[in-house]
């Protein structure tokens, strides 16, 4: 079968797509980024071999992996298109731009097309994970999720087929990086925080992995949800291991741009009360490898308390200043 069109080269390759089965959308998308993409018709045409395709206004052949039936691979290599039986170079997913990428999750979606296909389709279920390609099939899933099409517990299933064979540290990278892209912060924490509760004997591998891929002390604090005031008397445990985190990032920097004192002040001012934070510093002191902490923790509670003493003193004066005022 032989089907006319506008041909126009993509990554080495040459993709025929019917502009009836775009919607609009797709199709002011692919414009858009062809404007960007492509040659001029006359430096197009000085190129060696140059030959002006034939164009009718029945079908047109657009540079995406979208086209019905075109096998594109995660490896690469070359599959059949069903519908013209030609050859077709795949392309490999890390390659596409975004828009490529979304642009097939837009299809996918209107066919409902389930994200654990999109998942083996995306090339993420073997190998290696491209963190980008990864953090775009999170997004698929998250909307699956939000239209009542997938629960929670789906969600963190498909996370845990995707990571249970890969190390501590490609898992905790993958997070990190997910933090950074909008919308998936949240669900990066929630993640990270399943990953920490799964690792609760394993925490010096998990640390190891936060120095390595450049956690802050902030970062890990999120984590073990220390601000949390509903884990106020959950122990001493999670602070201990942020506390440890802390210092063995301070022996790999320079210690002094992360002073002891801002890491307790931190601490102390987010997760206790004047009373169990006295308790805290006590069960600190006991410990041999974080005891020397004890004096930053004990100066962090003073500067504290002296903030409240503070604040009571204007209260006082403020409260003497009205009554003085109604008395005239």
């Amino acid at each position: 079968m032989h089907m006319h069109g506008l041909v126009l080269p993509v990554i080495g390759t040459f993709v025929l797509v019917h502009a009836e089965s775009l919607d609009s959308s797709d199709q002011a998308m692919i414009a858009s980024n062809l404007r960007h993409a492509l040659p001029s018709d006359e430096t197009a045409s000085n190129q060696p071999g140059h030959r002006q395709p034939e164009t009718n206004s029945s079908a047109v052949d657009i540079p995406t992996p979208l086209a019905q039936g075109l096998n594109i691979s995660a490896e690469g290599g070359f599959g059949r298109n069903e519908y013209t039986n030609e050859e077709r170079l795949n392309i490999p997913w890390h390659t596409m731009p975004d828009w490529m990428i979304k642009l097939s999750m837009s299809r996918w979606h209107r066919s409902k097309t389930h994200p654990d296909i999109a998942c083996k389709r995306l090339g993420l279920t073997e190998g290696p994970i491209d963190l980008r390609v990864f953090a775009l099939w999170l997004y698929y899933v998250d909307r699956f999720e939000k239209e009542g099409k997938l629960s929670l517990i789906d969600v963190f299933d498909k996370y845990e087929k995707l990571t249970t064979k890969r190390s501590v540290e490609e898992v905790v990278t993958i997070l990190k990086s997910l933090r950074r892209v909008k919308r998936m912060k949240e669900t990066a924490k929630i993640l990270h925080k399943a990953l920490a509760d799964s690792l609760k004997l394993e925490l010096n591998a998990i640390t190891s992995a936060w120095l390595q891929s450049g956690w802050t002390p902030e970062e890990v604090f999120g984590v073990f949800e220390l601000g949390n005031e509903k884990n106020l008397y959950a122990g001493p445990g999670p602070a201990i291991e942020w506390l440890k985190f802390t210092e063995l990032l301070r022996a790999e920097n320079d210690a002094r741009q992360i002073p002891a004192e801002d890491a307790a002040q931190l601490l102390l001012g987010n997760r206790f009360g004047i009373e169990n934070s006295e308790h805290f510093i006590e069960y600190v002191e006991k410990l041999p490898k974080l005891r020397y902490l004890g004096g930053s923790l004990r100066r962090a509670l003073e500067k504290r308390k002296e903030r409240g003493r503070a604040l009571i003193r204007a209260a006082e004066k403020a409260k003497h200043a009205l009554l003085s005022n109604t008395l005239k």
